[in-house]
């Protein structure tokens, strides 16, 4: 009581992770505008920009967005973020990443790469994904053709089998999960009975948990609960991974299938 909140920085995350909602241009240009009136700096994780699998969402950049309003809007600050290890290469063992800066003062700039220099350089492997993506088979090169066919195949995979699981999540009882249009995750809703909700009471942890550490146990399908997130844990979210290899995505519908229908009878 009698502090006064004032916001610096802004985080957007688009697409969304886990959610796998796409903001559509407006909704960026919303977000500058806030971030212009209010005197905040946009973090903007764009890494899964290049996940999104149909026309109807494209992904927007806050930086385009920005450029795209009126030139008052031009000054905001604004740090993009991009990896590697995430995204369209995705390559988790492989931790490079790279930051755009936009706006900053001399000053500010010059902190946030001292900030960089003294972290570990990230291992070759890691730069050389890095270089891969920012120096792609441009149109006209020998190896582009196979790369753009490389590039199509794994779109039209990755929508296929999170358009797959997705529809499996939701033909299981109480559970309802949003289209896959973007990123990598899906983030389904189980409608958890009320002798779970008790049981997790009784041991003292979320729902969500009760849930997540069930279907591990007798499954060996690892999700993680929404509770982990902030989210509410007796809501009954779970993220999960949705571009896994064919045989083992088959497998882990299979299992989960298996274990909602017990989980639902053990706390009936």
């Amino acid at each position: 009581e009698g502090h006064v909140l004032r916001m610096k920085a802004l985080y957007v995350n688009n697409p969304s992770n886990a959610t796998g909602t796409v903001l559509s241009e407006e909704s960026v240009k919303e977000i500058v505008r806030f971030a212009k009136e209010k005197g905040m700096l946009i973090l903007a994780d764009e890494t899964y920009q290049e996940n999104v699998y149909f026309e109807t969402n494209p992904f927007t950049s806050v930086r385009k967005a920005m450029y795209s309003l009126p030139s008052d809007f031009h000054d905001v600050e604004l740090l993009s973020i991009h990896s590697a290890a995430r995204g369209f290469v995705g390559e988790p063992g492989k931790r490079g990443g790279y930051m755009h800066i936009t706006n900053f003062t001399p000053e500010a700039q010059a902190q946030t790469i001292k900030m960089c220099s003294v972290l570990l350089c990230p291992n070759l492997t890691g730069q050389v994904a890095i270089d891969f993506q920012c120096h792609r088979p441009a149109p006209g090169s020998p190896s582009y053709p196979t790369y753009a066919a490389e590039l199509a195949a794994k779109h039209a995979a990755y929508s296929a089998r999170g358009t797959k699981l997705v529809a499996a999540l939701r033909a299981l009882q109480g559970v309802t999960v949003a289209d896959f249009v973007a990123g990598a995750f899906v983030l389904p809703k189980v409608a958890l009975p009320e002798g779970a909700v008790a049981k997790a009471k009784e041991r003292g942890v979320e729902a969500d948990f009760l849930y997540c550490e069930s279907l591990l146990a007798k499954t060996g399908v690892l999700v993680g609960p929404g509770s982990d997130c902030g989210m509410d844990g007796g809501k009954g979210y779970f993220r999960m991974f949705a571009l896994m290899e064919e045989k083992k995505l088959e497998a882990a519908i299979a299992a989960i299938a298996k274990h909602h229908g017990e989980f639902l009878a053990e706390y009936a």
